[in-house]
């Protein structure tokens, strides 16, 4: 076995790594992607690892994959448990992120997501849990990535690129100025999203 293991799912391409050493990972990615470049190219990939792997090598690894097979790398730090489908995601390990989210910059996490900051325009945010931010969302913002429909997203200000919660997607309302300054939470009702004022009294 090489020292990483492909694995395909409804958002793209799950990377899980094995090994330690930096290059043997990069070759043993490029000679998988190489065996099947028609039907890779272009998808999104994520990179989950239990070792600690350096910003360096990333950067490096994310700039070649976008080069050679226009490949978006999404890295996560730490394999987790995914929360099961129709699992209450209030038990789901929680990941908190204390700063804000950039252009250009793309968070998975399998489980819930708070970010204590801000996810500005061009920035991507993808949970299979629920997405909590404490600041305001500009950005691409995906809760319940594995198909879960119980997800939700709260923010301070949602004024999301695109918001999605399982495979159902909305873009933020073109009224955006005369929004009230509340908080404000998005959850799936019916076939569409809805995005709702937060009531402290009433159950997400």
């Amino acid at each position: 076995m090489g020292s990483v293991v492909f694995k395909g799912n409804r958002n793209g391409i799950v990377v899980y790594v094995l090994g330690k050493e930096p290059n043997e990972i990069k070759k043993d990615i490029f000679e998988k992607l190489c065996q099947g470049k028609d039907f890779f190219y272009g998808s999104r990939m994520y990179l989950k690892s239990d070792y600690e792997l350096s910003e360096e090598f990333l950067h490096s690894l994310k700039d070649e994959l976008l080069k050679e097979f226009n490949i978006n790398l999404i890295f996560e730090d730490k394999k987790t448990n995914t929360p099961k489908k129709g699992q209450d995601l209030n038990e789901a390990i929680t990941k908190i992120y204390k700063r804000t989210i950039r252009s250009g910059q793309r968070i998975f996490y399998d489980g819930n997501i708070v970010i204590i900051g801000d996810v500005n325009s061009g920035a991507e945010v993808v949970a299979t849990g629920n997405i909590i931010v404490l600041g305001v969302v500009r950005g691409i913002v995906h809760a319940g990535a594995d198909g879960n429909y119980k997800a939700f997203i709260a923010a301070y200000e949602l004024q999301p690129e695109q918001i999605r919660i399982a495979d159902v997607i909305s873009r933020s309302p073109d009224d955006k100025m005369n929004k009230p300054k509340i908080p404000e939470v998005a959850k799936i009702k019916g076939k569409f999203i809805s995005i709702e004022p937060y009531l402290p009294n009433k159950l997400i």
